[in-house]
């Protein structure tokens, strides 16, 4: 499964049962390989399942001095015993620790990373609106400009149809002058 998967208390829960019962110790990098989830999620869910595991108290029955010795005498070779199953389980609980702190610190280069392309952006779009301010300001100076240069075609147009207007005149005069001075 992706590490990215969706999980819950009570897959880890159900996951760490099992392995118990067959013998092997439960640890992030063991769940996620099975499970998937982040490593922020299966740590929690792990630490939250041993705490559970070793709340776990059954409610005391009498026992006779004999069997209590026993039982104490066993429990010392046991004790002797689980040495190497400590010593196994602490190296699974810093593997795990060295995971989260890889994980960690990819987080915080990942989020420093951002805030200086973020930066970096900031100071990009701040050039583009200067820039988009400066080529508005000389779009409106040429529509300006434009403006005046239609205006004055407008009038040398309207001038030279009025001078057009008048040599018409002025040739319709002559032909009128000169037909009279003819007959």
């Amino acid at each position: 499964m992706s590490r990215a998967s969706t999980i819950t208390y009570e897959m880890v829960e159900d996951f760490c049962n099992q392995a118990m019962a067959e013998g092997n110790k439960p640890s992030v990098r063991s769940i996620q390989q099975q499970l998937g989830g982040s490593t922020a999620s299966v740590a929690s869910y792990l630490r939250q399942w041993k705490e559970g595991s070793q709340k776990s108290v059954r409610s005391a029955i009498e026992i006779p001095v004999e069997i209590k010795q026993t039982i104490a005498s066993f429990v010392e070779q046991e004790i002797a015993k689980s040495g190497a199953e400590l010593r196994e389980s602490l190296k699974i609980t810093i593997d795990d620790q060295n995971i989260m702190c890889e994980e960690l610190k990819r987080l915080e280069d990942a989020l420093r990373n951002t805030k200086d392309d973020n930066k970096l952006l900031a100071g990009q779009n701040a050039n583009v609106l200067a820039d988009l301010r400066a080529a508005r300001s000389v779009i409106d100076g040429f529509n300006a400009e434009r403006e005046k240069l239609q205006n004055r075609l407008i009038e040398a147009t309207e001038r030279a149809a009025r001078s057009e207007e008048r040599l018409a005149q002025i040739q319709r005069e002559r032909e009128l002058s000169s037909k009279e001075k003819t007959e």
